[in-house]
């Protein structure tokens, strides 16, 4: 039996017909690559609250839009509308203003008057919250306020430097615009002491802090918004051999990045709303606040369980 001689073509169809056997990674180089994966997942989460923080807080438009959203529900508006009527009879001697208004022989009627217009007082200011009037002039004084902090953080000083080195929300014109509402006077918001119709956000002795806060924000975002994608792709590139199998991986940390945010957003939202709010009567405006204010972070982290599926 003549014993079987293997040409050299022959040889040459049997390595083009066979694909050669892959070279598997070994075993501390999987695990090398699942920790990259996992710690990019956590920067990613990092990622998300920054850029939220950059878009929606540091950003004049944006929060001014978000603004608008808060005075649109119910819960806000009347505890707004209750804040506001405090300040203004804390402030305002408004039986004083109805005294000189009525006749003498009525005059001393006024105390009494004032005190029951309180009620008629809180429902015509939160009418006046629901338009637009009021909630136009509610999201400028929010624009400016927000603009200048962008400004202090960009290293300029702006309004906070009239304003003593403080960064203000100014509610003048929107408390004369309710005032006039009311049928008060209205330039009654001038007439205010500053703790009222100015709230302060930021004092001056804040300011450096908001600043690095501020620009550490801005260059965080900025970093991992390209540092997340590079290092998942370095992580899938690294898995010769198991690609497909890296790339599911990749997926699926992608999606817990963004469930992790999402239940980080809730837990944040009920604490605000249970630890630190003792009035048990203005909890559902906190809520419904810290609910449409983390509005844009429960996007950011949607559209990365969106991605990662």
């Amino acid at each position: 039996m003549a014993a079987s001689v293997e040409t050299p073509a022959k040889r040459e169809d049997v390595g083009e017909g066979t694909e050669a056997p892959r070279r598997s990674i070994s075993r501390t180089r999987r695990i090398l690559i699942n920790v990259l994966i996992w710690l990019t997942a956590a920067l990613g989460v990092v990622g998300i609250f920054a850029v939220w923080a950059n878009r929606q807080l540091l950003n004049p438009h944006n929060w001014s839009r978000t603004s608008t959203e808060l005075l649109q529900k119910d819960s806000i508006r009347s505890a707004t509308a209750n804040y506001a009527v405090d300040q203004l009879y804390a402030n305002v001697d408004i039986a004083g203003m109805l005294k000189s208004e009525l006749p003498t022989q009525l005059q001393g009627l006024a105390g009494p008057v004032a005190g029951a217009l309180r009620n008629a007082a809180v429902q015509g200011t939160e009418l006046a919250l629901s338009r637009p009037l009021v909630q136009n002039a509610w999201a400028e004084a929010n624009r400016v306020a927000v603009q200048t902090l962008v400004t202090i953080i960009n290293g300029g000083k702006g309004a906070a430097q009239i304003n003593g080195g403080k960064v203000t929300l100014d509610l003048t014109k929107v408390v004369d615009d309710i005032a006039t509402r009311l049928g008060l006077p209205s330039n009654i918001g001038s007439k205010l002491p500053p703790s009222a119709a100015k709230v302060v956000l930021f004092k001056s002795d804040q300011l450096r802090f908001i600043q690095d806060v501020g620009r550490a924000l801005k260059d965080l975002a900025l970093a991992l918004t390209i540092a997340v994608p590079v290092l998942f792709a370095l992580a899938v590139a690294l898995a010769s051999g198991r690609r497909r199998r890296t790339l599911m991986t990749v997926g699926f940390a992608i999606v817990a990045a963004g469930v992790l945010t999402l239940l980080a957003r809730r837990i944040v939202v009920n604490q605000v709303t249970s630890s630190l709010v003792t009035d048990a009567s203005l909890r559902p405006a906190v809520r419904d606040a810290a609910a449409i204010g983390t509005g844009m972070l429960k996007e950011i982290a949607g559209a990365f369980v969106l991605v990662g599926l």
